[in-house]
């Protein structure tokens, strides 16, 4: 007997990259392979959307150690996310208590990258210190080898507030021992936070010194600073070349570093996200345009990419990107039974940013029920 079968859904499955009305069949935490028994649970999932559960690649949830951290299974499962990807919540001196306090316990999977300063992102009159010395292999090696299971690269900010008197020192750092961790067989990609830039640092400084698999996020910022276009408002080369050569570009679009007039210039210009994500901390959750991640998939559904696309760019793309294939982002037989389900209604409303922009949409998605682990983590009173 399965332990739960979804019925009747349209499912979509970005690594097979197949979308098509079947059922889901679940047994031991995994996903299964179809049969005609019956389950101890059935989930009637008709005129729904089933995928992989969702990623939100980019959340802060360190709520023990860090000014800036929500709780993971607060927030996640009402939006079908089971898998967190928190970006540089945590230094090198606070990962053990962020790992100890938030991690362990929570049902929600967090994975991390760390940052290679004292004790992670700062804000307020006091950002972090990214001196150099702290994103060193030698420094790092150890972290990567006891959260070897959950540490998936290094964050990595290159605003003028940070940058100060080190320029991208940090950053070549960084970029040199993600080279030399995945070298030795560890997870390890740079997300780079791209926002105004010192003066003398160009977006090329940048983005040419990213490996292929490296991010940059918040690439829809507005512009009261450096932003990815250039004075005719086109999408600058070296943004199209580093993606030739395999860096990945996220949207990171918390409620500061979007603007929707950023977003409609970069769609025009055929330049569109690899991945979705949030950048919710913990006073925007739940607050508009940032809020929750179905949020965001619906934004960037209006704006032009197809469901498709949007699906894999919260699924396969960013399980990938990260190395987490094995545990997220895909329904293969066999893996964590991890799943989301979710209803796309048509509704007329309008999204603000914070900048005066608007943009006008027309379907709205609303998350009916989150999977984790092969467990309702979150239902949908009506369903």
């Amino acid at each position: 007997m399965y332990d739960m079968i979804i019925r009747g859904g349209t499912v979509i499955d970005p690594a097979e990259g197949t979308a098509e009305k079947r059922d889901i069949y679940i047994k031991d935490g995994k996903f299964a392979a179809p049969g005609n028994e019956d389950a101890g649970w059935e989930i009637g999932a008709e005129g729904c959307y089933v995928t992989p559960g969702l990623i939100d690649a980019h959340v802060h949830v360190n709520e023990s150690c860090s000014m800036l951290g929500t709780k993971a299974d607060i927030l996640c499962p009402p939006s079908c996310v089971t898998t967190a990807i928190d970006p540089g919540s945590a230094g090198i001196y606070n990962f053990k208590g962020f790992y100890q306090n938030d991690i362990v316990p929570s049902w929600t999977t967090i994975k991390a990258a760390v940052s290679p300063t004292k004790y992670g992102v700062e804000t307020g009159a006091h950002e972090e210190i990214p001196d150099p010395c702290y994103g060193t292999l030698e420094v790092l090696r150890p972290l990567f080898e006891q959260y070897k299971d959950t540490l998936v690269g290094i964050k990595q900010r290159v605003n003028y507030e940070v940058t100060g008197e080190y320029g991208l020192a940090s950053l070549e750092q960084s970029v040199k021992t993600a080279k030399q961790l995945r070298e030795e067989g560890y997870r390890c990609h740079v997300m780079v936070h791209f926002g105004p830039l010192a003066e003398g640092i160009q977006v090329e400084d940048v983005v040419g010194m990213l490996e292929p698999g490296d991010l940059m996020t918040h690439i829809y910022r507005p512009a009261n600073g450096t932003t990815i276009f250039d004075q005719n408002g086109k999408v600058l080369d070296c943004m199209r070349r580093a993606r030739e050569r395999g860096v990945l570009f996220e949207s990171g679009c918390a409620r500061g570093h979007l603007s929707f007039d950023s977003v409609r210039k970069g769609f025009a210009d055929g330049f569109q996200p690899d991945i979705l994500s949030t950048d919710v901390v913990n006073y925007t959750a739940f607050k508009k345009p940032s809020g929750w991640l179905m949020v965001k998939m619906a934004l960037y559904l209006n704006a032009g990419m197809t469901l498709e696309q949007v699906v894999k760019a919260v699924t396969y793309t960013p399980a990938k990107t990260w190395g987490l294939l094995e545990e997220a982002g895909t329904l293969e037989i066999g893996r964590p039974a991890d799943a989301a389900i979710f209803r796309m209604y048509e509704k007329d409303y309008t999204m603000k940013d914070l900048y005066g922009g608007e943009q006008k949409c027309d379907r709205m998605l609303v998350p009916m029920a989150t999977i984790k682990r092969g467990k309702v983590a979150f239902q949908q009173i009506f369903m």
